[in-house]
């Protein structure tokens, strides 16, 4: 199969996500279109039938033939996963950046995933910030397990520089003691940059209070949280309850 320069760009942007569905990548590398909305269901939203009539789907199709990426069924709609051959294919090229491909998540993981990939999707290319991926932070030295004195913490979702600062997006963890473990987390983000902002999305509309009030008494400001559906429709223009000054 002879790969055109937007089968690459799938291949890459598989691994720096390590999984997306199907719409994502649609909405990424094939939209055509102008406005927000159509773009936005399609990073964030279940897959609906009109989606596997389009050149996206027929592409990746054939991308998937050649043993290039490999599909799961998903909560909303087919993931889509870099393999071991297309990665070895990018490292031909010299345009590997990562060590490897994605496992697979599982059901357990799947949906922050996917959330995860929707809003630094929608912070790159509706917003024009620069978004970077647990996985580039991981795998490129960026954020160390050894750094933050965890065997086993709870990555970052996004680093993102909004062009006005830095600021660490990440899913919320609904049991306390899961925010215990993000606390070294976020010292570690806060001590290397200097005025960063660490900001959690959660479900329900009492998270942003129980989030912030958790960071004031640890002493930590420059917490902000907001729910998925403030920043689903606002975006740039969401309101986040934060823990100190802004």
């Amino acid at each position: 199969m002879e790969l055109k320069e937007r089968d690459l760009k799938i291949l890459l942007e598989l691994e720096k996500w390590g999984a997306m569905g199907l719409g994502q990548i649609d909405g990424l590398l094939f939209w055509m279109g102008d406005g927000w909305e159509e773009r936005r269901r399609l990073f964030f939203d279940r897959v609906e039938r009109r989606d596997y009539w389009t050149a996206a789907y027929k592409r990746l199709g054939l991308i998937e033939k050649a043993r290039l990426i490999r599909r799961e069924h998903g909560l909303k709609g087919p993931m889509f996963y870099l393999t071991a051959r297309g990665h070895g294919c990018l490292k031909r090229r010299r345009l590997s950046r990562l060590a490897g491909p994605q496992r697979s998540l599982g059901v357990r993981n799947e949906w922050a995933h996917f959330w995860t990939v929707g809003a630094g999707l929608a912070m790159s290319v509706l917003l024009g910030w620069s978004v970077k991926s647990a996985r580039e932070l991981l795998e490129t030295g960026w954020f160390t397990r050894r750094r933050i004195g965890l065997d086993r913490p709870t990555l970052p979702g996004l680093l993102v520089d909004t062009g006005g600062g830095a600021a660490v997006f990440d899913l919320s963890r609904r049991k306390l003691r899961a925010w215990d473990l993000q606390l070294p987390i976020w010292r570690m983000f806060q001590a290397r940059l200097p005025g960063v902002r660490i900001l959690h999305f959660g479900h329900h509309d009492c998270f942003p209070g129980m989030l912030t009030r958790f960071a004031r008494e640890s002493g930590l400001s420059l917490i902000g949280a907001t729910t998925f559906r403030e920043f689903q429709t606002h975006l740039d223009r969401c309101r986040f309850v934060s823990s100190g000054p802004e």
